[in-house]
C-alpha cells in the first residue's frame, strides 16, 4: 500500500482518481479519506469544470482535424492531384493554381496532425490541476490554429505566409506543456 498527501489546495480531479485506488491510501491536509463524500455538491461542481477540459481536449481538437480534412479533401480535385499522391509537384502548382492552394491546406493540416495528440494529452494532464486554465488556453489553441489553417490556404503571400496570422498557437502551446510538466508532472514525480 502506498501513501500519500496531497495539499489541500491540489486538483479535486487528480485527488478523485487516486482515492479510487484500492493500494492507494490518500491523505488531505485538512479532510480524511474516511469522510470523503464524493456526492457533495462542490466536488460535482468541480467535475463538470473538468468536463470541459474534456470537451475541447476530445471534441473541439478532433473536430477542427475532421474541419480540416474535409477542407483538404474539396480542394483535391480541382487541383487535380491523384491518389496515392500527397502533394501537387511543383509543375503541377505552376500550371493550376489550385494545386498551390492544396498543398497550402494539406501541409496545414499535417502540421495539425503533428501538434494535436500532445497538446490533447497535455491539455488533459494540465486539466487536474488547472482545469480553468487549461480549458481556456486549448479554446485558444483551437481558434489560432484555425486563423492559422484559414491564412495559410487563403493567402497570397510567398511561402503560405498567411499561416503566421495564427503563430500565436505556439505560445498557446507551449503553456499547456508548462502547466502539464511543472505544474503537475513535477509534483507527481515528489512522491
Amino acid at each position: 500500500m502506498v501513501s500519500i498527501t496531497v495539499p489541500d489546495n491540489y486538483g479535486y480531479v487528480f485527488c478523485f482518481f487516486l482515492s479510487r485506488l484500492p493500494q492507494v491510501h490518500l491523505h488531505l491536509e485538512r479532510i480524511s479519506r474516511f469522510h470523503f463524500n464524493p456526492v457533495q455538491p462542490t466536488r460535482i461542481a468541480k467535475l463538470i469544470i473538468y468536463s470541459a477540459v474534456i470537451a475541447v481536449a476530445l471534441g473541439g481538437i478532433p473536430l477542427l482535424s475532421f474541419v480540416q480534412g474535409v477542407v483538404v479533401t474539396s480542394l483535391r480535385k480541382p487541383a487535380k492531384v491523384r491518389y496515392p499522391q500527397c502533394y501537387a509537384t511543383p509543375e503541377q502548382c505552376k500550371e493550376n493554381p489550385a494545386a498551390q492552394k492544396f498543398n497550402c491546406a494539406q501541409r496545414s493540416h499535417g502540421n495539425l496532425l503533428e501538434n494535436m495528440t500532445q497538446t490533447m494529452l497535455f491539455m488533459l494532464v494540465a486539466g487536474l490541476k488547472y482545469p480553468n486554465a487549461t480549458a481556456a488556453l486549448g479554446t485558444a489553441w483551437i481558434v489560432f490554429r484555425a486563423l492559422f489553417a484559414h491564412g495559410y490556404i487563403t493567402s497570397e503571400k510567398a511561402n503560405g505566409g498567411g499561416r503566421y496570422n495564427g503563430g500565436m498557437f505556439w505560445l498557446v502551446q507551449g503553456a499547456l506543456w508548462g502547466l502539464a510538466v511543472f505544474g503537475v508532472g513535477l509534483e507527481l514525480l515528489k512522491f
